[in-house]
């Protein structure tokens, strides 16, 4: 806030610096779980991003994904959000494709998919966030996302093969980024054991059950 302050007072309001301050702001207000505080902000920073005639460019992305995470959860906000996450998404790749919040957007959209059983969709969307941020050993939380959606998005598809690639690629980046005694790890871990067992698999299933139980904490202290 104090960045925010100062920036506006020796740059002006449409000016990046107060921009990039007032869209942190709304951020962490949503992250807080304050989605009207976070709109409010965004209702602030609109006209100063028209101004500064910054409409195409990574801030206007920002704006529209920030957006669509504040309107999600409220009532009638799905179909708002949608369009707003579409908008981001649409932005960071024509201007910003390297921005490090594009995979969010794909991510976001994913999620909206996978909710309403658009399965097909939510693969195509999670595949992009996968194709993204694979490459980059800093994006492990968001690739982790990314796996866990399309392994989900898959198995519905009935792509079981493709299903087993990515819990075993979400396992991976989870042990990697978080290491085994983490809920990150406990969590893809867990869904792919049950994802085997539903498929018949129930030796193996249990087995896997049996393993990451036996390296809990507190079955470790036993």
């Amino acid at each position: 806030v104090r960045e925010t302050e100062l920036a506006r007072k020796y740059y002006g309001d449409a000016n990046v610096h107060t921009i990039d301050g007032l869209l942190d702001q709304a951020y962490n207000a949503r992250i807080d779980g304050d989605a009207l505080g976070a709109l409010k902000l965004l209702e602030t920073v609109n006209p100063l991003i028209r101004k500064a005639g910054m409409d195409r460019s990574a801030a206007r992305a920002r704006w529209w994904l920030i957006r669509g995470e504040a309107l999600v959860d409220s009532e009638g906000g799905v179909e708002q959000a949608k369009a707003a996450y579409r908008a981001a998404a649409a932005l960071f790749a024509a201007v910003a494709h390297d921005d490090p919040m594009y995979p969010d957007s794909l991510m976001d959209l994913g999620t909206v998919a996978l909710e309403r059983s658009e399965f097909r969709d939510a693969a195509a969307y999670y595949r992009q966030a996968v194709e993204l941020v694979k490459s980059n050993f800093q994006s492990g939380g968001q690739l982790l996302v990314a796996y866990m959606g399309l392994a989900l998005s898959l198995k519905n598809l009935g792509d079981f093969v493709g299903a087993t690639s990515a819990f075993e690629n979400g396992r991976n980046v989870a042990e990697r980024t978080y290491g085994r005694d983490s809920r990150n790890y406990w969590a893809i871990v867990s869904d792919w054991a049950k994802f085997r067992y539903e498929r018949g698999e129930r030796a193996g299933a249990l087995q896997a059950f049996e393993s990451l139980l036996a390296s809990l904490p507190g079955r470790r202290e036993e």
